[in-house]
Formats: structure tokens, sequence, C-alpha cells
């Protein structure tokens, strides 16, 4: 991600840990949201669905999983 600024100008970047802790609703909400899961009308929506909801129950504890990431944050210098 970086190089797309490299020879624009002088900047920085900083990373920060990340995560949320979702219960199966949540998780489907935030899912729903990616732009890259088919929408409700594709034929491989419900498909990839059970199979999110089957890799939730695996992962779960307490009825929440937890996703962990990296934000990475770019500023220009001045």
């Amino acid at each position: 991600m970086a190089r797309a600024f490299q020879g624009l100008a002088s900047f920085e970047t900083k990373v920060f840990d990340n995560q949320q802790t979702l219960d199966w609703e949540a998780f489907r909400g935030l899912a729903r949201s990616w732009s890259y899961v088919p929408p409700p009308d594709h034929p491989a929506h419900d498909r990839l669905f059970s199979e999110f909801r089957r890799l939730f129950d695996a992962c779960q504890r307490g009825g929440n999983v937890t996703l962990y990431y990296d934000c990475h944050a770019f500023r220009q210098r001045q």
C-alpha cells in the first residue's frame, strides 16, 4: 500500500493493532458490508453464508469471535 504514495510527497505511516469481537448477527452484518461478498440475489450468497456460519460456530468462544487486524494510517509530512 505504501508504494502507491512513493514519489508523490514525503509521508509517514503508523500501524495500529486492532480487533473486533462480534456475535453472529454482528459478524453477519459486517460480512454483508464487504464489497467483495456477493449480494443476497447472487447464486453463491447462501452457500457462502452457510460456510461463514460453519466457521463462526467452529471458532466462537462464548458466542463471539474476535477478528484481529492492523490499521495502516498514512500522513503527508508538511
